[in-house]
């Protein structure tokens, strides 16, 4: 659900282990950076690697920690990296992750109080790019014909947060990956209709208007794939008449 820009879910900070993105609550994605060569944490760790890795995620794209239990570094552009790194938005892999995750070990135990909303997606953090090389930050692969539509939601809320901004690189992974999930969305058989619909918020114009506006219309098959992959590349929210060339069948179609 979107709200004031942000993604959120019900509920508010609760001391809970389990993670939105990861609901076992633990471990490390499957081909993450298990080859990822050991280093000093940037901050000293608060719980050992073992223990942390027990209750939260460690490793993968999207993850705070790394596969050793070092928190990731939090940046808003490459230069914020170190030069085998790049900044990597997190919503290019995950549809939810909590905006705050805070861990402490006692007694060899650690704990985690994880905020329970989904705006973590707005944030990014620096990869290895000898691991996460940056034109496989889209994870397409990732998310089924039935998550795609969520999963852009949270992309384009990220493209329009960074827009506002000013995070040009961030920007353009982001709208470039949102772009190729709607692409997919196309594949897996969405009514181009509904799909440019569902991406168009116009002031005044409800969905179903919108549609069949749409469907009425004289733009064709290759016009309408047109307009669904420029909205696609825009920040949530975006009307369809920002695409719409002065004078032009689009503008006729949606009363612009």
């Amino acid at each position: 659900m979107l709200v004031g820009g942000l993604l959120a879910c019900e509920g508010s900070a609760s001391s809970t282990t389990q993670d939105p993105s990861n609901p076992t609550g633990a471990g490390t994605e499957a081909g993450d950076e298990a080859h990822e060569p050991a280093s000093e944490c940037a901050t000293a760790p608060v719980c050992s690697a073992d223990a942390l890795c027990e209750v939260t995620s460690c490793g993968g794209k999207t993850a705070a920690f790394n596969h050793f239990g070092c928190a990731r570094t939090t940046c808003e552009a490459d230069v914020d990296c170190m030069p085998t790194e790049s900044c990597y938005p997190r919503a290019m892999g995950a549809s939810c992750l909590p905006s705050s995750e805070t861990c402490n070990e006692d007694d060899g135990s650690c704990g985690c109080v994880v905020t329970q909303d989904c705006s973590g997606v707005l944030g990014a953090h620096c990869l290895p790019t000898e691991f996460y090389p940056v034109d496989g930050y889209c994870d397409v692969g990732a998310f089924t014909c039935d998550t795609m539509a969520e999963w852009q939601a949270g992309l384009r809320a990220a493209l329009a947060h960074h827009e506002g901004a000013g995070r040009a690189e961030l920007v353009e992974r982001l709208s470039s990956c949102s772009v190729t999930v709607a692409d997919a969305r196309s594949a897996c058989g969405e009514s181009p209709c509904a799909l440019l619909c569902g991406l168009s918020e116009c002031e005044g114009t409800d969905a179903s208007a919108c549609v069949a506006a749409c469907e009425g219309s004289p733009l064709d098959a290759t016009e309408l794939q047109a307009s669904i992959l420029a909205l696609a590349a825009r920040g949530a929210p975006s009307c369809v008449c920002e695409i719409c060339e002065s004078g032009s069948a689009c503008e006729a179609t949606w009363g612009c």
